[in-house]
């Protein structure tokens, strides 16, 4: 991975400024911070659907013990 870093800078150095460097460095890292917070909000989505399928299926459970009860 660093190989290929270092590869990708030195072909924008061959055709960008070092701000256009820096402008873009900023900007890959303002994606990967949206994206951390994407991800972050999408595992608390899942770990309460989790939440909830487990209480679904506990009610389920219930509901099918009470039904072979009658």
């Amino acid at each position: 991975m660093k190989t290929l870093y270092a590869a990708l800078l030195l072909g924008l150095s061959s055709c960008c400024t070092i701000e256009q460097m820096n402008q873009l460095v900023q900007e890959s890292t303002w994606a990967i911070d949206e994206n951390t917070d994407t991800v972050n909000r999408s595992t608390c989505v899942i770990v309460e659907n989790g939440r909830l399928i487990d209480a679904s299926t506990e009610a389920i459970r219930q509901n099918k013990q009470t039904l072979e009860s009658r």
